[in-house]
């Protein structure tokens, strides 16, 4: 069972506010399936996806206290979301190896979801993580 395209593209949108924005991980498991399986090409295969997102989210939020993730654009069928996302913020914190810069940094990706029952099963994620490393001097 799927619900709404527009409860959908909501699921979506409060996960990339409350989670990626605010850094409030205590409302994954409200967002995602005990099961979720994740394709990120930035991800080490065998890793919990679950531990892993909220690993990335902490670590991320580290190195750019203030990001912004902007939803863009985003695109709702059959328990499926497209969201094409924009994150702005400052490199205050080490990153990969990279020390804080204090640069702004500006990265684009987009985000692919298959939801059930109202949490998000699976999760295709690209971005530019080529161009925010050249952005850092790295």
């Amino acid at each position: 069972m799927t619900g709404t395209d527009a409860d959908n593209k909501r699921i979506v949108s409060e996960v990339i506010e409350k989670a990626l924005n605010q850094g409030r991980l205590e409302v994954v498991a409200d967002y995602f399936s005990a099961g979720l399986v994740e394709h990120d090409p930035h991800q080490a295969p065998g890793e919990d996806p679950i531990e892993a997102f909220k690993a990335a989210v902490t670590a991320f939020r580290s190195a750019f206290p203030d990001s912004r993730m902007v939803v863009e654009d985003q695109i709702a069928e059959a328990g499926r979301v497209a969201t094409r996302w924009r994150m702005r913020g400052t490199h205050l914190g080490d990153f990969m190896g990279i020390e804080a810069s204090d640069r702004s940094v500006e990265i684009e990706g987009i985000f692919f979801d298959r939801l059930e029952n109202g949490r998000i099963v699976e999760t295709w994620a690209q971005y530019d993580l080529h161009g925010l490393l050249q952005q850092l001097g790295g």
